[in-house]
């Protein structure tokens, strides 16, 4: 659910900041609720290719995570502040 909900932040921040979510798979995922969005993200992390993706490091979630951070208020973004490796 920490995931789910971190996920949805992230997508909220880009529609705020103005962006349009692409591809169209990825507004799909967008506007799911977050336990259907949670089972998703689970069933996705049971494949061994996103495992293997995942074994690179810290890094670029890292950085990504801090990027999206420093566009958004302090306040705001408490879940992906929790998931920030």
């Amino acid at each position: 659910m920490t995931f789910a909900r971190a996920t949805a932040e992230g997508f909220g921040l880009v529609r705020r900041l103005g962006n349009v979510i692409t591809p169209a798979l990825m507004v799909l995922f967008s506007r799911m609720p977050i336990r259907l969005l949670a089972s998703l993200l689970w069933s996705i992390s049971r494949s061994p290719a996103i495992r293997k993706s995942g074994a690179a490091g810290f890094g670029e979630p890292r950085t990504l995570i801090d990027a999206m951070l420093a566009a958004a208020a302090p306040h705001e973004l408490p879940a992906l502040r929790a998931i920030r490796p």
